[in-house]
């Protein structure tokens, strides 16, 4: 073995450190093809024996290198038999597993994630956002005479709370589309629910709820304690930021928890949209989440 080849094994067999003068000096691949001769060689010539007794001696000192950095030395042997095993589970010393308030009711509950206080900042967003949407089409003048938004009226936080409820009710009685709700004949209306709100209220609310200041530049990208909320969340990320302080200061997380990917239904345009077919709703937004085993609880 030359001078050359001898020094390329040992860089390969002892590594060379990033921008080191060997990397600059000598290029292995190309050494390899060429043997260290001119480097005009065409490409569809074979090489000689020489050439190949380099290209040899390079890849085995690569693989024997790579050896010796996975191959751990250890005197465990793996048994069948689990007789002898003698693992236990820590003593969990958390505090009281469970809900730090006991509720009567389940509104209780709710209203206690979804506070006051908090109903009023979505109020609030909501009201700017509806009011810089409807001044912006005045200005342009594409505010048509006929627009349902003509009759918005600004929200407060009674009805915000009847408006969640509606998404609540939703959920629990699933139909084919959002008008079926305040159907006024058929055997399937259902006359209380239009009593809840009415249509045209319903579809401006859903137009117009808000949760971040448009003109605040801040919002694209938003820090809590621990978490930073990148430009994609923005809108979102004052609800992520209250949810994940409620969601942890209302209960204790017994011992056993899980952390696992979710799939959120979504079906409308979205870049960050995932599709996974293993699930039962195949498009959605992915998110991580740490639950309680035993009873689910986020």
């Amino acid at each position: 073995m030359d001078k050359t080849s001898r020094r390329i094994v040992e860089v390969l067999e002892e590594g060379s450190e990033f921008d080191s003068d060997f990397d600059d000096e000598y290029n292995v691949d190309e050494f390899a093809v060429s043997a260290g001769a001119g480097r005009d060689i065409p490409k569809d010539d074979e090489p000689n024996e020489a050439e190949r007794n380099i290209v040899n001696t390079v890849s085995k000192a690569m693989d024997e290198a790579i050896d010796r950095q996975v191959t751990v030395s250890t005197d465990f042997v793996w048994q069948s038999n689990f007789d002898t095993f003698g693992g236990v589970p820590e003593d969990f010393s958390g505090p009281t597993p469970g809900p730090i308030t006991d509720y009567d009711t389940p509104y209780e509950a709710f209203t206690d994630i979804w506070s006051t206080s908090f109903m009023e900042y979505i109020v609030q967003e909501t009201n700017r956002y509806a009011s810089q949407e409807i001044e912006k089409l005045r200005i342009a003048g594409k505010l048509k005479e006929s627009s349902r938004l003509h009759q918005w009226t600004p929200t407060d936080v009674d009805e915000m709370y009847i408006f969640f409820a509606i998404y609540v009710f939703m959920g629990i009685d699933i139909r084919t589309s959002q008008h079926e709700y305040w159907k006024t004949t058929g055997y399937l209306e259902m006359p209380r629910f239009r009593q809840l709100m009415s249509y045209n209220r319903y579809i401006l609310l859903s137009k117009f709820i808000h949760f971040a200041d448009n003109s605040d530049r801040s919002q694209n990208l938003l820090q809590s304690e621990r978490v930073v909320y990148s430009a994609k969340l923005a809108k979102i990320a004052p609800v992520l930021k209250h949810l994940n302080s409620v969601f942890s200061k209302l209960y204790n997380l017994r011992q056993d928890v899980s952390i696992d990917e979710s799939l959120t239904l979504f079906k409308w345009r979205l870049s960050w949209v995932q599709s996974i077919r293993s699930k039962a709703s195949h498009f959605g937004i992915k998110s991580y989440e740490l639950c309680e085993s035993k009873t689910g609880y986020l």
